[in-house]
């Protein structure tokens, strides 16, 4: 009942929608109590042959936080062996650190049951039990150090509950052990320690990371630069810049745009300079959009002379014409760039006719870009392909860009064009944000017909509320609708039937909300 209840107020049936919740709640209060929970589980019954079941103490754990029992729960018997409570050692735990590993990363809830159980005053458990409960975590997450954010949980939860040397055997675990193969849980791991206080094991695993960590992903690099940076780690940035200027590879080219946008923001501009340089000299000319990326990297960071070498390799002649956008995006950094003789080069190639034509958003931003950089032969070739009569129209966003730089063009012929073509019927309303564009576009173009059919459409495709911020639209329907379309009379939440009320201004429902 509660969805087709949302169904039709977001079509604006405001009054049916009262009704439906309403017979919801009537319905819920009829099933009545469905009683207590009963007695809670006793211990015994979540171990199951020695081993512990995870859904049991899960389900224990839930239920007596909503229970309050004050009982007595010996949850030393969940675990196989006795603890050393003197050692807080991670070398001696409990049960199979596979079997615990694969349990936690298929329950990873059991985190913030463990590491909160401590903090429930009302548990009545000994200092060895609630020691043994924390180490069976810590097992977990000692062969599961791919889970930054069951670490952190359970570093704050050992810290709480005054097990500090388990958090700092966990804590220099982590520093020591921890894979180098994935940057980005690196990076996590990083801000777990920094955030957790365990200072020295920060520092052990950021020298690791900055002397060991691979660079074959340059994005996940990036991000790790920028952990250090933030930390305050200086002399760890530097290593791992050092690196990876000298030796990142330059296969992925937005990555190493990346990367220089990040050195260059955390001041590292020794290493900026040396990326600068072997990039622009060996950087792929095969992606204009890569090569317009860094085109405007070497541009911010002030690289004039590396700027030169990357254009003096004239890429306007070797690139492909294929991709619209990474077209676009690179005549727009050549105009910005002053490189007028690049930008002269790629429009003698006449991308106007080469590049296909499958995308309105594309073809809208070709349009504007030519506009932006004064290439009106190439705008006018562009044109006479008549993209108006062909390009799809049922993607609501990219029409709306396509209608506005038709008609800020003052190309009226495809503008006029586009709209016989009646997209505001063919486009699918499955997307709020690109139809509430398509409507701007319309009626900023002054395209009102467009605009009053896409408009009448909005209610029965559930976007009522797109449709009330039109004109006078949010007075008129302040109520909802009626079925046939036309605004509901006022009702009141409080009416008998949600249909009636007394002669007179009627109190307004939207009050009660």
């Amino acid at each position: 009942m509660d969805t087709l209840g949302q169904a039709a107020w977001r079509r604006g049936l405001y009054r049916d929608a009262a009704q439906i919740h309403a017979q919801a709640a009537s319905f819920a209060r009829d099933l009545g109590d469905l009683g207590d929970l009963g007695d809670l589980d006793d211990p015994d019954d979540i171990v199951v042959e020695g081993s512990l079941d995870i859904d049991a103490l899960l389900d224990l754990l839930s239920r007596m936080d909503d229970e309050g029992d004050e009982g007595d729960y010996p949850f030393d018997e969940l675990i196989d062996e006795p603890i050393d409570e003197s050692t807080g050692s991670l070398e001696a735990l409990p049960g199979n650190a596979d079997a615990t590993s694969a349990i936690w990363l298929s329950y990873p809830a059991l985190a913030d049951a463990l590491a909160g159980w401590q903090c429930w005053p009302w548990v009545d458990a000994k200092p060895g039990e609630i020691t043994a409960v924390m180490e069976m975590a810590a097992n977990a997450v000692y062969a599961a150090l791919d889970q930054p954010a069951h670490v952190a949980v359970l570093l704050d939860g050992f810290d709480k509950a005054g097990g500090r040397n388990l958090y700092f055997a966990l804590a220099e675990h982590v520093a020591v052990r921890a894979a180098l193969d994935r940057p980005d849980k690196v990076a996590a791991l990083l801000d777990v320690l920094r955030k957790a206080g365990a200072h020295d094991q920060h520092i052990t695993l950021a020298e690791r990371a900055a002397t060991l960590i691979p660079l074959d992903n340059l994005s996940t690099v990036a991000e790790l630069v920028e952990v250090l940076r933030k930390a305050g780690m200086h002399d760890q940035l530097t290593a791992l810049a050092e690196r990876a200027a000298a030796h990142f590879s330059l296969d992925r080219p937005g990555a190493v745009a990346r990367l220089m946008r990040v050195l260059r923001k955390a001041g590292m501009h020794g290493q900026l300079t040396a990326l600068g340089e072997r990039a622009a000299a060996h950087f792929s000319l095969d992606r204009p959009g890569a090569v317009a990326q860094l085109m405007r990297v070497l541009r911010k960071a002030g690289a004039h002379d590396q700027l030169a070498v990357l254009l003096a390799r004239d890429p306007a002649t070797h690139l492909p014409l294929k991709d619209p956008y990474a077209i676009v995006l690179l005549m727009r950094e050549l105009w910005e760039a002053g490189a007028s003789d690049q930008l002269t080069t790629l429009l003698a190639r006449d991308p106007a006719t080469t590049l296909p034509l499958n995308n309105p958003y594309e073809v809208a931003l070709l349009v504007k870009a030519l506009r932006e950089v004064s290439a009106h032969d190439q705008l006018t070739t562009l044109l006479a392909r008549d993209p108006a009569t062909t390009l799809p129209l049922n993607n609501p966003y990219e029409v709306a860009w396509l209608v506005r730089a038709l008609w800020e063009a003052g190309a009226r012929d495809q503008f006029a064009a586009l709209l016989a073509r009646d997209p505001a019927t063919h486009a699918v309303l499955d997307d709020p944000v690109g139809v509430d564009a398509l409507l701007a576009s319309l009626l900023k173009a002054g395209a009102h017909n467009q605009h009053t059919v896409l408009a009448e459409r909005l209610p029965a495709a559930g976007l009522f509320d797109l449709f009330r911020k039109i004109g006078d639209n949010n007075q008129r329907f302040r109520f909802g609708r009626d079925p046939d379309g036309s605004p509901a009379e006022p009702w009141t939440w409080d009416d008998g039937r949600l249909g009636s009320w007394r002669d007179g201004s009627p109190p307004d429902p939207w009050d009660d909300l």
